[in-house]
């Protein structure tokens, strides 16, 4: 059985991510101009979208821990979980990465982030996801690919 990244790519694009993205703000504000009127509502969205998205987190890997498997995505899996967020989609968790960074970018009106949250999806699904679906198909077999099957990959 092939096994899983080394690395936690997840958590790192996340963070690497929301940190470029300030200081590319810093470094090249185009996000000024914006009247009140948008600002306000956008701060609203953005902070709500972050709870939530930190909600699922916090209920996924709650989740996994009662299945008695890892969170870790560097870390290989001894159960397959299809139960609760996972109903719905194969990955919560890196919906909700996504989520955080759409969520930051409206709070703090960040445009680099914004713009930055459709390439940080890509590198999740390149780098992380491909490579757990892998590992997972190999390591459950035919339960993975009726879940697969049932489950869409992101929403």
């Amino acid at each position: 059985i092939r096994t899983v990244p080394r690395v936690p790519w997840p958590p790192l694009l996340l963070a690497g991510f929301v940190v470029a993205a300030a200081l590319l703000d810093r470094a090249l504000p185009i996000g000024g101009g914006v009247p009140d009127a948008v600002r306000g509502p956008a701060e609203i969205v953005g902070w709500a979208l972050v709870a939530a998205a930190a909600l699922v987190e916090v209920a996924a890997a709650r989740r996994f821990r009662r299945a008695g498997t890892t969170v870790l995505p560097h870390r290989e899996a001894e159960r397959l979980v299809t139960s609760g967020l996972h109903a719905r989609s194969r990955n919560p968790i890196y919906v909700a990465h996504v989520s955080i960074a759409v969520g930051l970018g409206l709070a703090t009106w960040n445009p680099w982030l914004l713009a930055g949250a459709g390439a940080l999806g890509l590198l999740l699904h390149h780098l992380a996801i491909v490579p757990e679906e892998r590992f997972l198909a190999e390591r459950f077999g035919d339960e993975f690919a009726e879940y697969r099957r049932r489950v869409r990959r992101w929403l």
